[in-house]
């Protein structure tokens, strides 16, 4: 069975919801980690991303290229996780 969305390892400068908060004033929504958090967790530089909502694949693959721009005018590089 194929996921409806991935999960975005985030450097550890970046917090999900830093993430959640600039990507969607850019026109992509994403979800932090701290969003699906239970108790106490120490660790939110992740975010969701659906990728199974896009109307498209050109509006998906665009929502994915601004979300690498981002990241990448961090200075550092994502891992994705499955």
């Amino acid at each position: 069975m194929e996921s409806y969305y991935q999960w975005l390892e985030l450097p550890e400068h970046l917090t999900g919801r830093l993430c959640e908060a600039e990507l969607s004033g850019r026109g992509v929504s994403v979800f932090g980690a701290e969003r699906f958090y239970v108790g106490k967790q120490l660790k939110a530089n992740a975010v969701r991303v659906a990728t199974s909502s896009a109307e498209s694949d050109e509006q998906l693959r665009r929502g994915l290229e601004v979300l690498q721009n981002f990241i990448q005018q961090r200075e550092a590089a994502p891992l994705f996780i499955v």
